[in-house]
Formats: C-alpha cells, sequence, structure tokens
C-alpha cells in the first residue's frame, strides 16, 4: 500500500512539475532545432498544429507541444479535458475510420494504421500518389509518427555547451528548465538575431493585420468612386498596408537570411506587393480610383489565401535547397519572374472586371478602350520582366546545372507564357485584336502564366525546379481555368448576338 501511495505521490508530482514548467510563457521564446533551422518553440508547435494536430482545450501551441513532449497526453486529458487529435479532411479517410467528423483520436488512427497504409500504396501503385486521397491518407500516417516522435521527446532539440543540438530525452530531468531557459546564450550572434526577428514577425501576426486594413482600403476606394473624397483616405490606407508589405518582407529576409521568394507563398507575397506596388503608382498618375480598387481586390483576395490557404500555401521560412543558396541570382532571377506575374495578374484582374461589366451592359466602346490602355501597360510591362527573367533563370541554370536551356517544364511554360503575350501586343499594334476582343485576349493570356506558375508546382510536379513543388493546388487551378472560360463563353455569346457595335 505504501509503495502504491509513493508511486502515486511520485506522478502527481511530475504533473504539477510539467504542468508548471509548460505554463510558463517564457517558453515560447526559446530556441529549438526544426527542420534544419533554429526557431521559437511557439513558431514550431504552431507549424506542426497546422499541419497534423488539432485540440478541443484552452491551452497554447506551445503548451500543448511541451505537454506531449513530457508524456503529458494522458493527464491533460484528464485534467483539462483536453483531447489530442489528428486531422482527416477527406471523406473517404473518415469512412474507412468509420468516424463522421473530420478529427480522429490517435488511438484509432493507430488501430487503424495497417489499413490506412494498405490504402495509400494501393493509390501508389496506381498512380494516384497526388490524389486528395493519397495525400489526406499519408497527412494522418505522417500525424501518426509526428506524434510519436513528439511524446518520445525527440522532436523537441535542445542547445546544450560545445554548440550541440539534443533531443530532451537526453536532458536529465532536473536540469532541463535551467538548460532550456539558458539556450539563447550559448546562441551565435547571427542566430540569436534571426531568432528575436522570427519573434517579432511571429507576435505581428502582419497577415491577420494586413487583411483588415486591406479591407479597409479596398472599401475606401470603392466608395470614392461614389463619394471622390474617399480617395484620398483609401489611399493612405493602401500606404499603411503596402509599408506593412514592406516590413513583412524585411523581417521575413532577416529571419531567413535570403530575399523572400524561395517557395509559393513567398512569390505570391512578392506578386501581391508588386500588384499594389503597380496599383498606387498608376492610380495616382491616371488619377483613377477604379485603378486601385482592383489592385486592391486582388490583393484581399491573395491575403485571404495567404492566411487560409495553409495546404497549398506554407508560410514556413525552411531552409534553402543547395541549388537556390545563391542569394545574387535567387534575387534576381525569381524576383524578376515574380514580378512580371504581378504585371500579368494585374492585367488579368482588369481585363475580367471589363468582361463583368461588359456582360452586364455597363460599359461602352470608350471605357473599354481606357481599361484596354491599362491592361496593356501591365502586358508591356510583365513581358520584358518575364524575358528578362527567362535569361537571368538561363545564366542561373548554365551557373547551377551546367547548361543554359534544357526544355525544363517550368523553363518551357515561361517561355509558352512570353510567346503568348508577345503575340497578343503583336497582333494589337497590327490591329488584329480591337476593344473586347483584346480584353478577352488579356483574360486569356493569363491561364499560361497561372500554369507556369501554379500548374508546374500542383499539377505537373516534375522536373528540375522541384523544390517549388506543393500540393493542393489542383482544384483552385480547375476553378480558375473554369471560371476564366464561361466568362470568355459568354462574353463571345454577347458578342455575337449584341447589335451595339462595341467589338
Amino acid at each position: 500500500m505504501k509503495t502504491i501511495l509513493f508511486v502515486l505521490s511520485m506522478l502527481i508530482g511530475m504533473t504539477s512539475q510539467a504542468q508548471s514548467f509548460c505554463q510558463n510563457k517564457t517558453l515560447e521564446n526559446v530556441p529549438v532545432l526544426a527542420d534544419g533551422r533554429i526557431k521559437p518553440l511557439r513558431v514550431h508547435a504552431t507549424e506542426i498544429k497546422k499541419k497534423v494536430f488539432t485540440h478541443n482545450c484552452d491551452v497554447s501551441d506551445a503548451e500543448l507541444f511541451c505537454y506531449l513532449s513530457l508524456g503529458q497526453r494522458a493527464n491533460l486529458q484528464n485534467e483539462k479535458k483536453c483531447e489530442v487529435l489528428l486531422k482527416v479532411d477527406h471523406e473517404k479517410v473518415m469512412k474507412l475510420l468509420s468516424r463522421t467528423g473530420h478529427d480522429v483520436l490517435p488511438e484509432i488512427a493507430e488501430k487503424n494504421q495497417f489499413a490506412l497504409r494498405t490504402e495509400y500504396e494501393n493509390e501508389e501503385r496506381l498512380g494516384r500518389r497526388e490524389s486528395g486521397y493519397a495525400l489526406s491518407l499519408a497527412r494522418v500516417l505522417t500525424g501518426l509518427a509526428m506524434l510519436k516522435e513528439i511524446e518520445a521527446g525527440q522532436d523537441w532539440k535542445v542547445l546544450t555547451e560545445g554548440h550541440q543540438w539534443q533531443p530532451l530525452t537526453q536532458i536529465p530531468s532536473e536540469e532541463r528548465e535551467k538548460i532550456i531557459f539558458s539556450q539563447e546564450s550559448l546562441l551565435k550572434q547571427q542566430e540569436a538575431e534571426a531568432l528575436k526577428y522570427e519573434i517579432i514577425l511571429d507576435r505581428l501576426n502582419p497577415f491577420s493585420v494586413a487583411i483588415w486594413l486591406g479591407l479597409l482600403a479596398f472599401l475606401l476606394t470603392l466608395g470614392s468612386l461614389r463619394l471622390p473624397r474617399l480617395f484620398n483616405y483609401g489611399y493612405v490606407a493602401s500606404v499603411g498596408l503596402y509599408l506593412l508589405q514592406i516590413l513583412t518582407m524585411v523581417l521575413r529576409t532577416l529571419v531567413s537570411g535570403r530575399a523572400p521568394v524561395a517557395n509559393m507563398f513567398e512569390t505570391v507575397m512578392w506578386a501581391g506587393f508588386g500588384i499594389l506596388t503597380l496599383g498606387l503608382i498608376l492610380s495616382w498618375k491616371k488619377k483613377d480610383s477604379k485603378i486601385l480598387s482592383i489592385a486592391l481586390g486582388v490583393i484581399v483576395i491573395i491575403l485571404f489565401m495567404m492566411r487560409f490557404s495553409t495546404t497549398m500555401l506554407d508560410s514556413s521560412i525552411r531552409p534553402l535547397a543547395p541549388v537556390l543558396r545563391d542569394n545574387f541570382w535567387l534575387s534576381t532571377h525569381v524576383t524578376t519572374i515574380t514580378l512580371s506575374y504581378s504585371c500579368f495578374a494585374f492585367g488579368w484582374f482588369i481585363a475580367n472586371v471589363a468582361l463583368v461589366l461588359f456582360l452586364t451592359g455597363r460599359m461602352n466602346t470608350a471605357q473599354v478602350l481606357k481599361m484596354n490602355e491599362t491592361i496593356r501597360l501591365n502586358m508591356q510591362v510583365g513581358s520584358v520582366l518575364l524575358a528578362a527573367g527567362i535569361i537571368l533563370g538561363g545564366v542561373w541554370a548554365d551557373y547551377s546545372w551546367g547548361r543554359f536551356w534544357g526544355w525544363d517544364p517550368k523553363e518551357t511554360w515561361s517561355l509558352i507564357a512570353l510567346m503568348i503575350y508577345m503575340m497578343i501586343l503583336h497582333g494589337k499594334y497590327a490591329g488584329w485584336f480591337k476593344n473586347i476582343y483584346f480584353t478577352m485576349l488579356g483574360a486569356f493570356g493569363f491561364m499560361f502564366v497561372l500554369m507556369a506558375w501554379f500548374g508546374v508546382n500542383y499539377i505537373l510536379a516534375t522536373g528540375l525546379h522541384s523544390y517549388g513543388f506543393s500540393s493542393g493546388g489542383a482544384a483552385f487551378l480547375a476553378s480558375i481555368f473554369g471560371a476564366q472560360m464561361a466568362i470568355l463563353l459568354g462574353t463571345w455569346l454577347r458578342i455575337k448576338n449584341a447589335s451595339s457595335g462595341v467589338a
């Protein structure tokens, strides 16, 4: 009996100690080694949660990660009624697990681990490795493996004397707290500075702020179409959004030590920045609030994508692939290409606004011509930037891969997009494409840019540009292509049936 009481008292003491340690707010900022780089524990814990975990209690991500790493999941469930669940996002996977909800207990996933793995291997054998079902199966299996690693204390790497990173389980329990909270003093100066900047970036949460600021600016500029005095307020809010974007990119640069253009999330961020730059310049130069309101409409959509499309656009900062570890070429080639996409995207959105207005009968010939001038300007600047980016990419490819051009899918589709836009611009100057026909081609041309930008990564997923591949974007692209073709078909039918002479 005494032995049982002693064991129970020891367990209670360990639980109390774990609670005190994990609830320490300072813990969120301690450095951990994960995904090949040093980051704050809170950032690492949040990234893990976004991928595979969820929970139904009021504890922070860092606190949850701490409890799991100390093997306290059972106590967390008993004392705080907190269940740690694995995310399930496919109906067939739910059916396989005999579940009706989108979350599953790890024990249920582990019990069905053989069935999950068998189904994934079947999908792989049938060449459907990138299907939504296969990806969902992989996420559950990966989440289960990750949870086991965390609970074994192997995922939490602690910095010790001699600049050695060791798993939490290798640190004596009586020394853990002292060692963990003294890690920052052991970091190199550059590592310590990057850690501080990432803490600022994480606390600032710029994309949540940017969404509200972008919506405010959009509503003000849209309202200025009826009340012109609102334009100045909208412009000021837009400049505030612009400065916030600059601050975000500067902080990501300081954290990562390279230009923020190394993954799909960052290229979308950079493209949004380019669109807002064009919108501010053109609206001020032309004194046209419609241009800025359209630019802000695009920005708001982009910000929502960046904030909520976490599977498609992963915001995690990761070390560069070896082939990308050249800041000069990364900063010049990728930035030039991405800014060209900004120009084409802005022109594409303006073209679709014009097409929708034409379809609803709210646009005349003079208005079509005015909007076409802005579309043409974006096409010209975008074509020059894309051509320059392709040449810079060729030089970098010769430096990195030993050949200037190899018909890699990314290279090929970038060249196709450039040729399409050159053809459209040539046809414009030759008089082949006039009025609403040019607007239609301005919208259609961007489909090739989307294929070069997203399609190679999300659909083809092959070639030497494999470091940019992601998942979850095929449905997004299909919906964009479908909506665009519907607008173009509607416009064509209206032209055929119209007698107004607009076309």
